[in-house]
Parts: structure tokens; sequence; C-alpha cells
């Protein structure tokens, strides 16, 4: 599935390269055995908490720096009428809990919290800059934590063994202008910056039990066969990975038109982001004795393995989004409708998987009632058909079709306001059966987000 290149040292003997060669496909194999697909931030926890409230239905009715990611053009929205300038900042907190087990009884739990913080502002370009009709906005995610973050276990026998997933660490800067086109139209163009630490250069080193290494020749297939990477009990791993800061762009644009006073539709183009890095992944086999002392004889005699790996830690698909927004008195609705095409995945090495992952179409509704000139509260729901095609071979994405529910209220001051949400996502339970005899799986999961805003206007 994967073309690899490989470098061994000259003149070693035919029977240690095979050795190393199963070793490091051993190693490889595990790594691949849950490769990791994410949203982006913005999507996944949302950049304000009337954004979550309403989960995320703002193609059409964005009016806020959420603009810089839900459609650009609705900056143009966000100022004007003798307001100029507006910022806010966001926390937020999520707790995440997965589970995933076998009928052979190895099994994975993450219960990862996420913690970060979102702010942002829109301003009036006319007022600051001299640019009639045109408007700016910036927003950042910043993680004060580890965020579905996987640590890779010095010894691993697990058949559940991910690559770091840490896309939570990674920070998020959302830019964009708009030009208003006449009273009801609008452009916007921006871009969706990632900057996060990948790994480039991983060192494996792995402890080798000299006496079964030396008298017994079967044991590397019998390894490859269990899919372990340890060669007997008393062996241990131990990795090690020198991490640099990689930074993406990817592409926004989108088009705003207000049909009626009681009616907006918006448009908005998302292109595809991936957070990649090259490097080289080093083997290296230490044959320790009884007392677990290194065998420096045969250690010296035992090359060092260099692999090119290339991977992706981070996928985001192409997506169009269509997106309605209703005023009716105290009543603003909205309701999207995306298109991602996540057939363009590819796994981490940037392979292709087995089965092509599915294009999706991804309802949102969001709903905005104002009790008063100061108190509003917001509902919404988003319905997440999975991309990814029934896992009855060897691969194992886990992913399954996930519902949010999303409620929230502002309470606003002055010129300034207080939001909350609370978020409910669920995921559906999945029982994957497997071809050949392969071990079964079933995992699930759910997760809570919550938050607070303050916005303020001028």
């Amino acid at each position: 599935m994967l073309r690899r290149v490989w470098r061994i040292n000259e003149g070693r003997g035919s029977s240690s390269r095979v050795f190393l060669l199963s070793l490091i496909a051993v190693v490889l194999s595990c790594i691949l055995a849950v490769p990791p697909v994410f949203a982006n931030t913005a999507s996944f926890l949302g950049l304000t908490s009337r954004a979550s409230a309403m989960g995320g239905a703002l193609t059409a009715l964005a009016d806020d720096y959420t603009a810089t990611y839900y459609n650009p053009a609705c900056l143009a929205w966000s100022v004007g009428n003798g307001r100029w300038l507006q910022a806010g900042i966001s926390a937020i907190y999520t707790s995440r809990s997965f589970e995933a087990r076998e009928n052979s009884g190895r099994a994975m739990q993450e219960d990862n919290d996420i913690k970060g913080l979102a702010c942002g502002l829109t301003m009036d370009l006319n007022r600051l800059g001299g640019l009639k009709d045109w408007s700016f906005g910036l927003a950042a995610y910043v993680p004060t934590q580890g965020i579905l973050d996987i640590d890779i276990p010095e010894s691993a026998r697990t058949y559940f063994f991910p690559i770091y997933n840490d896309v939570g660490k990674a920070m998020n800067l959302y830019a964009g202008v708009a030009r208003r086109i006449g009273e009801r139209v609008s452009l916007g163009v921006g871009a969706n910056v990632l900057l996060r630490l990948l790994d480039t250069d991983t060192h494996i080193v792995l402890f080798v039990d000299a006496n079964e290494l030396l008298g017994n020749p079967d044991l590397i297939q019998s390894l490859i066969d269990q899919m372990e990477i340890s060669l007997a009990d008393a062996a241990t791993v131990k990795a090690t990975a020198n991490r640099e800061l990689v930074l993406n762009a990817g592409l926004h644009a989108g088009i705003a038109v207000e049909v009626f006073d009681w009616l907006k539709l918006g448009l908005s183009f998302r292109d595809k982001l991936g957070a990649d890095s090259s490097g080289y992944q080093y083997l290296y086999i230490k044959p320790v004795d009884e007392q677990g002392n290194v065998v420096e004889d045969l250690a010296d005699r035992l090359p060092v393995i260099q692999v090119a790996v290339s991977h992706y830690s981070f996928f985001n698909p192409r997506e169009y989004t269509l997106g309605v927004g209703v005023t009716q008195g105290r009543l603003k609705m909205g309701l999207d409708l995306s298109y991602a095409q996540w057939s363009g995945y590819r796994g981490p090495h940037q392979e292709r998987p087995p089965e092509l992952f599915k294009d999706t179409w991804n309802p949102r509704i969001g709903i905005e009632y104002a009790l008063t000139e100061r108190i509003f509260v917001r509902a919404g729901y988003v319905w997440r058909p999975s991309p990814v095609p029934a896992q009855t071979g060897e691969t194992n994405y886990l992913d399954a079709d996930t519902q949010i529910f999303c409620s929230g209220f502002a309470y606003r001051v002055g010129r300034g306001s207080i939001d909350a949400h609370v978020q409910y996502h669920r995921m559906e339970e999945e029982s994957v059966h497997k071809n050949g005899g392969l071990p079964e799986v079933e995992y699930g999961g759910s997760l809570w987000n919550a938050g607070l805003t303050y916005m303020v206007r001028y």
C-alpha cells in the first residue's frame, strides 16, 4: 500500500537485512493501525459562543469575526451603520470520551480534555484607511494545553497504536477582507493559516533479548503475524522525535446577498488544508543480555535503518457551503448545507486508503431569538455523516455518524455582550465485522463542549 525508500549500511549480511526490514515493517504497520481524521478547529469547536450555540449555521448570518471562517463576504455586514470596530475573546472547554475494543480483548480509551482561547476583531477599512466599502477581519485559536493528544507508550503491544494526532496543539489564524458591491451584495476572500509542531526525524530504539534473537530464526515472522513490536517479554521500545514548527495555509472565499430585508443568502468555498511534514525514521536494534546490558558485539553488527517518512497529521477537505438566513421580527434562523470532498483524503503517510472516503453532505441549522433587547437565546443542530467506508479489511479508520445538539444565550449591556454555549456531540456506536478472520472492533464516544465569549462593539 505504501511506497517506501530506505537505505541500509553497506557491507552487512543478508540475514540482518531481512531481520531489520521485517522489524521496520512491523513498526510501520502498528503505527498505521488507527490513522487520524480531524475537522478544522473552527468547525469542531467554534470560535465564539454564538457560532457554537447555532451549530455553525452562519454562512449567511455571520456578523462578527467568525465570518473569516464561515463566509468572508459577511465581514461587510459586521461593521458599518455607525459601527467601525468589534472585538472579542472566548474561553473553550471540551470533555471528550472515546473507546474502541476488539473481540480479542485489546482496547483503547481516551478521555482527553480540551482547553483553548479564541479571539478576533473586525474593522471598517473606510474609517481606518479610507478604503470605502472594504472590511477586514482576523481571528485566532490558541490552545492552552495539549488537545486531542495521544501519548505513545514506551512499550507498545496493542493493536491500537496511533501516530501523534495532537491537532489541538495547532494554532489557527483566520483572516479575510470583504468589499460591498452596491447595498445588498458583498464579496470576500481570506485564508486559514495553520501553525503547529510536527514530528520530523523520529528515533526508535528496540531493546531485543539477545538469546531470543540468536536462538529462534522463526521469531520475526511470528511477530509480524501477531502485529507486535517487542521481540520478547523482556524487550522494550523507546521512541523520541524532533519537532519543528510547520505553516500551512488554505484559501477561503465567499459571496453574500441580501435578497430582501428578511432574507440573506451566502455561498462559501474553503480549500482543503493539510499539515504535512517530512523527515527520517531511524531504527536502532540493541540486543540485551539477561541483566539488561547491551551486547555491544552483536549490536555493532546490526545496521541502523533509515526510512524516509512523509506524513499528514491533519486533513480538512475542500468544502462548498450554501447558507440561507431568515429574519422575522425577533427570530433569526440559519440553514447551511455543506458538500465536503472527503474522497481526496490521504492517510498519515499520504497513501490512498484501500477504499476511498465518501464525499458527504452536512446540514446545519441554527436559531436565535431575542427575548428582550438585551437577552438572546440560541439553539442548533448538526448532522455530521461519517466519510469513512466500512472497515472490513486490515485498516481501522475509527469514525461514525455524529449528531451535535447546541444551545446558548447572550446578555448585552452597553457596547458589550456576554455569551455562553453548550454542545453535546453523540457518536453512533459502531460494530465492525472484518473479513479473513481479523478481529472485530466496536467503538463509540461522546463530547461535551462549553464556553464563554465577551464581545465589544464600537
